[in-house]
């Protein structure tokens, strides 16, 4: 995953960071992208939020370029770019799949456009996920990909614990998975702190992630579909709701707050041995 702002990562190295973990890899690397998020992250590197955008856009357009171009040039409003051999190039022919991180329904469609995959973090509750899904096949069919292939595939981040029973899962990793939810809510704090104008492409994640986690418990986040959390049957009928949504992954995420190694370990075992087998099609 990289953040495209240069100031972050300039999108050579990136392209020549990728290719390496591809060949490492055997072919099995995949890019993901984003702009940034929050003023932690722009004000630490000097980012101007209102440049994100199109300095990812302009980023992920050529990355795909330096894989399969030799010699690369490229001259645009933020990187201009010699005639130059970036190498190696990738295992993957014609190169690793690209992705992005989604918050807002824009989003979804310019995924869909550019034919990146779409993923999501933050992703609130199954019926909500729907639309912003809806908005992503609607971009993938008017796509005009940035790479030499359209990636349609949408991830979802779900905080995920399975034990032997629901109390136990709840007991294990209920308080580790509300303390990351308010944790993020803590990332946004800084554009109000400093009185400053949400710019417009942000203001719906700001929101957004406020209205979705503020304020509620862990049972409200297990009822609404954002924590998978329970007993294998549980864990199952949770992750149906999100096929149900139309998405090609959900993304595990199991390490969380303070939990346990252990913890960690006996629930991925239980998701491997009695959840996986009911979504291997």
């Amino acid at each position: 995953m990289a953040l495209l702002p240069s100031q972050y990562n300039h999108p050579v190295r990136v392209a020549e960071r990728a290719a390496v973990l591809d060949i490492l890899s055997d072919g099995r690397a995949e890019l993901g992208t984003g702009r940034s998020t929050t003023l932690i992250e722009m004000d630490g590197f000097q980012v101007n939020p209102d440049d994100t955008r199109a300095m990812w856009e302009e980023a992920v357009s050529i990355i795909p370029r330096m894989w399969t171009e030799d010699p690369f040039e490229h001259e645009g409003r933020f990187f201009k770019i010699p005639p130059r051999s970036v190498i190696p190039k990738p295992v993957q022919d014609p190169h690793p799949p690209l992705w992005v991180a989604c918050s807002q329904p824009d989003s979804f469609y310019a995924a869909g456009e550019k034919g990146l995959g779409a993923l999501c973090f933050n992703i609130g509750i199954p019926e909500e996920l729907t639309n912003r899904i809806k908005n992503y096949r609607k971009g993938i069919e008017n796509a005009k990909p940035v790479g030499k292939f359209v990636n349609d595939n949408v991830a979802a981040l779900c905080i995920m614990h399975c034990a032997e029973t629901d109390q136990e899962a709840v007991d294990n990793a209920g308080m580790h998975g509300l303390w990351f939810m308010n944790k993020s809510l803590e990332l946004y704090q800084p554009w109000r702190q400093k009185g400053v104008d949400v710019p417009d492409s942000y203001k719906f994640a700001v929101n957004a992630v406020q209205q979705e986690r503020a304020e509620k418990s862990i049972q409200d986040h297990i009822e609404g579909g954002s924590f998978c959390i329970g007993n294998p049957e549980t864990c199952i009928e949770t992750i149906k709701k999100y096929e149900a949504t139309g998405i090609d992954q959900v993304l595990c995420f199991v390490q969380y707050g303070k939990l346990p190694h252990d913890k960690i370990m006996s629930s991925m075992r239980l998701l491997a041995k009695e959840v996986m087998p009911h979504f291997k099609d």
